[in-house]
């Protein structure tokens, strides 16, 4: 499968997001970087890392606890606190995570929402006429939540191109950010290839949406002043939850 380049623009987003106030940080504090995002119904995988190259994480313990009373103890792996694969994420959950260091001890509060409902999906298997110059062919609809927004990433299996006179392969220009509201609707230039592909919908925090489009500054290009929900420390750390949808594509 070959994924759309939203997928690299959701990871690009953490970094960018965790990489906020890193002009305003001493030199001399072993400060550090948590980055990334608890998904319902998968472990736990976030990104660590010190501020400065050559520094070290010296980590004592690490654990994510749910208002529910359980806890998942964090192992340190390669630049990643990782939980294990089965202790999974909760949707519609409050989690707290707690990194204490030789130096400082890092907490960041984060919320999982519910998980996300699809309403209608309209057909799957999609003939493509391949004189088109854009017309809708596939919608779908998901249940209303105004405390979130959604993101869309498609993967798309690497098949035969499709002849379009027009171009294709539109997806990632089409939903580039968050999509508010109840649905999407995509087009046929938005895809590339014949075959079978994976919509999939992460339903976020709504505070990403203003997250997302944050700007650094216009005269330095610094971002000193971004999302930041990692007390004694920097990052943006946030819960999802998604769905998958398969489309084929077909001649």
């Amino acid at each position: 499968m070959v994924k759309s380049k939203s997928y690299v623009l959701l990871i690009m987003m953490l970094i960018f997001l965790s990489a906020c106030d890193l002009n305003v940080r001493d030199e001399n504090e072993n400060w550090l970087l948590v980055q990334g995002f608890l998904l319902a119904d998968a472990p736990v995988s976030l990104s660590i890392t010190p501020l400065l190259e050559g520094q070290r994480i010296d980590l004592k313990d690490a654990t994510l606890s749910a208002l529910t009373g359980e806890v998942i103890q964090l192992q340190y792996e390669n630049g990643f606190l990782k939980g294990p694969d089965d202790a999974l994420i909760q949707a519609n959950s409050i989690y707290k995570l707690r990194v204490e260091c030789e130096e400082r001890t890092l907490t960041a509060r984060v919320e999982v929402p519910a998980q996300l409902e699809i309403n209608q999906v309209s057909a799957q298997v999609i003939p493509i006429d391949e004189a088109s110059i854009g017309q809708p062919i596939f919608t779908i609809l998901w249940e209303n939540n105004e405390e979130t927004t959604q993101l869309l990433v498609l993967e798309e299996e690497a098949g035969n191109p499709i002849p379009f006179t027009v171009p294709s392969g539109q997806f990632s220009i089409s939903f580039n950010g968050p999509v508010p509201g109840q649905g999407a609707t995509l087009f046929d230039t938005d895809f590339e290839f014949y075959g079978n592909h994976t919509l999939s919908i992460y339903a976020v925090p709504e505070v990403y949406e203003t997250a997302f489009f944050y700007r650094p500054d216009p005269l330095d290009g610094a971002l000193s002043d971004g999302p930041d929900n990692v007390y004694n420390g920097s990052g943006y750390v946030y819960g999802a939850s998604k769905i998958e949808v398969d489309i084929t594509i077909s001649q």
